[in-house]
Order: structure tokens, then sequence, then C-alpha cells
């Protein structure tokens, strides 16, 4: 799995503009990276398994808190097994914006366009 610097910037400035204090959804994506609480749920799993810390919601408007989940949910989902290839860029702005399956659902689409359009600026 490849997670640039340039891709997790260009997802947080899709995601909340670099504002580790936002709050989008409805009330139901925290942070810099707009974490939603199933996202949260996945990722603990797998923290807590390897002897990590546990996060709460509320930890999400802590941009490290935050990362630190967005690698372990891409860590879970964002795999060759699960994908039968390499992850692409583009699959791991997916999966972050929809869900473990978000690679391959079209309403995950647009949110990719936004993404590169980002990249495109920070190149």
């Amino acid at each position: 799995m490849i997670i640039t610097k340039k891709l997790l910037l260009a997802i947080m400035l899709v995601e909340s503009n670099l504002n580790p204090n936002a709050i989008g959804d409805e009330g139901k994506a925290y942070g810099i990276l707009q974490i939603h609480l199933p996202y949260l749920q996945d990722a603990n799993e797998l923290s807590i398994r390897g002897g990590g810390k546990y996060y709460t919601h509320d930890d999400m408007f802590n941009q490290l808190y935050a990362i630190n989940v967005f690698f372990l949910y891409m860590e879970r989902y964002a795999t060759e097994e699960r994908l039968g290839r390499k992850p692409t860029q583009e699959d791991i702005a997916r999966i972050h914006n929809g869900g473990l399956h978000g690679w391959r659902r079209k309403s995950t689409e647009k949110y990719w366009e936004k993404v590169q359009v980002e990249l495109a600026i920070l190149n």
C-alpha cells in the first residue's frame, strides 16, 4: 500500500480544508479526515488486536490520532489480498470515502476526482 504525504494531504484538503475541528455529515464526521464512527470502530479493532490505542470519536479532532486511524483502516481494507492487486492511490481515496468496498462504488468516483484536483495542485 502506497500512501504518500501528498495523497494524505489531498484527502485532508478535500475532507476538511485542513481544519482539525471540522464536523460534517450532520454531526457524524469528525476532524481533519472527517472520520465516521463505523470507520473508527473498524480501525480500533485492528489497533486493539495489535496492542495499540483505543480511539474515541472525539479523538478524531486530534490530527495525529486521525491520521493513525486512517492508516489502520487502510491497513485493514486497502490490501492486495482484498483487492486482488496492489492498491492504488485511487483505491485508497475511494476506500476512505466509501468504506471497505468504496474502491468499486460508483458513488466514490466524484470524490476521487476532487482528490485528483488537489494532487495536481500539490505537484
